[in-house]
């Protein structure tokens, strides 16, 4: 299943939804990110990405080390007016994606990051209960290529199927058990993805941290 796929793999293909789906949510009071995250859209021929990745056992805590992956944007292609970039990583699997008005959108169009819009709800599956939003918080993260600033586009999970509105990061119900995290990707300015984190129970399964990239 490709959600499945995208949240296992830390790849960033969400699933079918058109961007006509965004769904306004609650106004709040809670500060935007000062600076402009818009150079964080890095979708350029022979830019590359490696990372640490490690997987953690969810009932002993023990991690374990994988191989490092890599992430690289391998060529450019048109569909329809709009130029897309095919983004690979070291096992053959591969995107197809778009910058657009401050966005990241897969071909499908799956919103994955946003350096504008905190407030709406970017992703949502109500069949599986999936939403997707970007958080206001900036975060400073740590990773083997250094210390960044970040932001962060969180995948959600609802707990209870019949509980079916849309969220925001600063609704206090993402903290409480109608939600579950399934994923987080955290983004910097002029570099990209240097983290994701995949969630099962509230505990981090698996990680992916940045540990040198080149762009241009």
């Amino acid at each position: 299943m490709q959600m499945d796929r995208w949240i296992n793999s830390g790849l960033l293909v969400l699933g079918v939804i058109s961007l006509g789906m965004l769904l306004q949510s609650c106004s709040n009071d809670e500060p935007l990110p000062h600076a402009d995250y818009s150079s964080a859209i890095q979708l350029r021929k022979g830019n590359y990405w490696i990372y640490e990745s490690a997987s953690s056992d969810i009932s002993s805590g023990i991690r374990i080390r994988h191989l490092d992956d890599s992430i690289f944007v391998a060529n450019d292609t048109i569909v329809g007016n709009s130029v897309y970039f095919i983004v690979k990583n070291m096992f053959g699997l591969h995107e197809i994606k778009k910058a657009m008005s401050g966005m990241i959108v897969g071909i499908d169009g799956a919103v994955e990051f946003s350096a504008t819009n905190f407030v709406d709800t970017l992703f949502k599956d109500s069949d599986l209960g999936y939403y997707g939003i970007m958080a206001k918080e900036e975060a400073e993260i740590t990773v083997p290529a250094g210390t960044f600033s970040t932001i962060s586009f969180i995948l959600l999970k609802r707990n209870d199927p019949t509980f079916n509105v849309p969220i925001t990061s600063n609704n206090p119900s993402i903290h409480s058990k109608e939600f579950s995290i399934l994923k987080k990707v955290w983004y910097a300015r002029n570099i990209g993805v240097i983290k994701s984190a995949s969630y099962y129970g509230n505990k981090t399964s698996f990680e992916r941290e940045l540990k040198r990239f080149n762009v241009q």
